[in-house]
């Protein structure tokens, strides 16, 4: 499962709207207790005496670390071209909240975070840090957040890589 991109990008959203910071960063703790509970929740002996398996992955976002949110062609009329440099350091801090539950609960994660980075909106650019050379392929349809066929054709093979081993 994926789960907590819309979450980040709302409150982005909600950061360009005039949240503070410190009410951004709750927010984002509050969703984090969600997945938290979540997780118990699926790796709960009691409720799966035999056991279930979870894979779940951590946040991708489309502007190649930037938080430059209007580097997609529709952000502005999508409602969100504006610079959100503070979603860089909520990416890492999701995703390692992420990584010490997958250790908690005993359960795998796949990284698209760090696979993602460098097939954003910013793939052509060879100043940025996630640039991968100039043939990388930019993985978000015009949505802006979503995958591509490419985008999903490489999370379906991230989990399918977890499952095969």
């Amino acid at each position: 499962m994926t789960m907590g991109g819309n979450d980040l990008f709302e409150i982005a959203q909600d950061v360009a709207g005039g949240m503070s910071d410190e009410d951004a960063a709750a927010e984002v703790q509050k969703a984090l207790d969600y997945y938290t509970e979540a997780m118990s929740w699926l790796t709960d002996e009691a409720r799966f005496p035999a056991g279930i398996s979870v894979i779940f992955a951590n946040v991708y976002e489309y502007t190649d670390a930037t938080g430059e949110l209007g580097s997609c062609e529709l952000a502005e009329q999508l409602g969100f071209g504006f610079s959100a440099p503070q979603l860089r350091p909520a990416y890492l801090w999701v995703s390692e909240a992420y990584m010490q539950m997958a250790v908690e609960t005993q359960t795998d994660m796949i990284f698209m975070l760090e696979h993602f980075c460098g097939h954003g909106f910013f793939a052509g650019d060879p100043d940025n840090e996630c640039y991968r050379g100039d043939d990388a392929e930019t993985w978000f349809d015009a949505t802006c957040i979503h995958p591509n066929p490419i985008g999903h054709e490489q999370i379906a093979e991230m989990f399918l890589a977890v499952i095969d081993t």
